[in-house]
């Protein structure tokens, strides 16, 4: 028995064997075509022959043409207005949040210093995930992080509704979490469509994203208070709707998450696979000059638009009760109707400007490739004198204010696309997600900062100067001539993004321009 069971067990392991490595073969087949398309090259580990490349880029394109369908203009419009969609949903949910915020107050027992913990809770969960979605829109194909992060923001938005009472924090850590991913994925949306366009093409979707956008956030924003005001206290109800719409885009982009990697209608593999290490990217993108001014002058114009869509109908409407001024109700709360004109002014006044900008721009680079900054300083520029004219006309006519503010929005909107493609132009394609995070985060702080200084600076005035009726009536409107003069420090900001543009387009140029088999690829210093 033991002799015939000796003589049995060499072909018993030699059946074994064979059925792990058919069992190994398969899974690494499959692993193979489900995983995502690398950044990097193949080769980056091991130097071979150009030849050996280019056979082995045939081999790979003839493995990938069958399961890598065509990603076709439709689908890519289709992606634009999911992208949206997204943002409109978005929005309704920050004023879905604002809306039913008492509630939650009242639920959990919050008072004025865990609005300001929030704050910062938000601020350092935007500093965690910036480096994580860095990390993934290099390795991964731009639609599969998108279709993540959506994924993420379902489980954060739903989970935070099923929080006992008794764990407030982690309601705000979840809330946190939700509000950062928000920001940092949405604001790599035009590295995505940088990935599908080129050219022409790629501006005048951003354009189109970014109008969508405007219109979106319009009716996000009469779409979420009509929610809040329809569920009522229910506020675990209302924060669910929008991770409901999530899922329904969530779905929707299911469609279109088939292409490959990179490269979009395009494919440029060879400018993806450039050689670079994670300590290079970071040292370029922090002594990036051209990058780090024109992000703090976008942040300036963010804060200085954010600051009058919320303080000028408020001032439009002091001076109306002041001068018993009669005005037709628009709505059934009389003081929401200088909120709604004035947001209504504002959409279309953004959507106008994105336009305008891109139309200008596109005259002024036949003369100067490297203009765009300066399209962007002078809109800043104009913009000044607008706000300063509107905010003295204030108590003399508040219809030629209301144009003023109209024109001043167009003049402030201008950069929207423009700066996208100026850090299209200094970043490598490999650091587009970190810089568009970067790009955001300013942009968010710069929003936060139009919104808080002045009613702090408000709040101040009020105390050191509490006998004077000149301060006590008018402090707000002294205190909007803030926004002119930020507004005049972010077209510096620009003017300077102007003088180093060209050089550090040019670095990259040079660096895209190399060749991707030497073994050592040059640092942009």
């Amino acid at each position: 028995m033991s002799k015939h069971h000796n003589m049995n067990f060499p072909f018993i392991y030699q059946k074994i064997l064979s059925i792990y490595h058919f069992i190994y073969g398969k899974i690494y087949n499959f692993s193979y075509y489900i995983s995502p398309k690398r950044v990097q090259h193949d080769t980056d580990q091991f130097h071979i022959g150009k030849e050996d490349i280019e056979k082995q880029e045939e081999e790979k394109e003839e493995k990938e043409e069958p399961t890598s369908p065509k990603f076709t203009k439709c689908c890519a419009f289709f992606l634009i207005f999911s992208l949206a969609f997204l943002m409109a949903v978005n929005t309704m949910d920050d004023i879905i949040y604002e809306s039913v915020l008492p509630y939650i107050k009242a639920e959990y027992g919050m008072n004025n210093v865990h609005s300001k913990i929030i704050t910062m809770m938000f601020i350092a969960s935007c500093a965690i995930f910036a480096p994580v979605f860095f990390y993934f829109w290099n390795t991964f194909s731009g639609l599969r992080v998108l279709f993540g992060a959506i994924a993420l923001m379902i489980m954060f938005g739903v989970g935070s509704t099923y929080v006992p009472k008794k764990e407030f924090w982690i309601f705000m850590c979840l809330r946190s979490l939700l509000d950062s991913v928000k920001v940092d994925y949405m604001a790599s949306t035009p590295a995505l469509i940088a990935d599908l366009f080129d050219d022409d093409i790629r501006i005048a979707m951003q354009t189109l994203l970014y109008v969508l956008n405007t219109i979106g956030c319009l009716l996000g924003t009469i779409g979420g208070s009509y929610i809040a005001n329809y569920i009522g206290s229910d506020w675990r109800m209302a924060l669910r709707v929008a991770p409901l719409l999530d899922l329904a885009a969530l779905g929707l982009l299911a469609a279109v998450t088939r292409k490959p990697g990179r490269g979009g209608m395009k494919h440029k593999a060879d400018i993806h696979q450039k050689k670079t290490t994670l300590r290079s990217d970071y040292l370029d993108l922090v002594s990036n000059r051209s990058l780090v001014f024109v992000c703090v002058g976008f942040a300036l114009s963010g804060f200085v638009t954010r600051g009058m869509s919320i303080y000028a109908p408020t001032l439009l409407n002091t001076t109306r009760i002041m001068a018993n001024t009669t005005w037709t109700c628009v709505t059934t709360d009389c003081t929401f109707d200088e909120s709604l004109t004035y947001g209504l002014g504002k959409c279309l006044s953004t959507a106008s400007g994105i336009i305008i900008g891109v139309e200008i721009n596109k005259h002024f680079q036949k003369r100067n490739p490297y203009g765009a900054p300066v399209v962007c300083a002078v809109a800043l520029l104009v913009s000044v004198p607008l706000l300063c004219i509107g905010l003295l006309l204030v108590g003399i006519s508040t219809v030629a204010s209301q144009i003023l503010f109209f024109i001043s929005g167009i003049c402030l909107a201008v950069n929207k696309v423009l700066v996208n493609e100026i850090i299209l132009m200094v970043v490598l394609p490999n650091r587009r997600g970190w810089s568009f995070t970067e790009k955001a985060t300013l942009g968010w702080l710069g929003n936060v900062g139009g919104e808080y200084v002045l009613y702090w600076a408000s709040k101040l005035l009020e105390i050191k100067f509490p006998h004077s009726e000149l301060i006590q009536n008018h402090r707000m409107e002294f205190l909007l001539f803030i926004y002119p003069l930020v507004a005049l420090i972010g077209a510096g900001y620009f003017l300077l993004t102007a003088k180093y543009l060209k050089k550090d387009a040019e670095k990259v140029t040079q660096f895209l321009n190399t060749p991707t088999i030497d073994e050592e690829q040059p640092e942009i210093p």
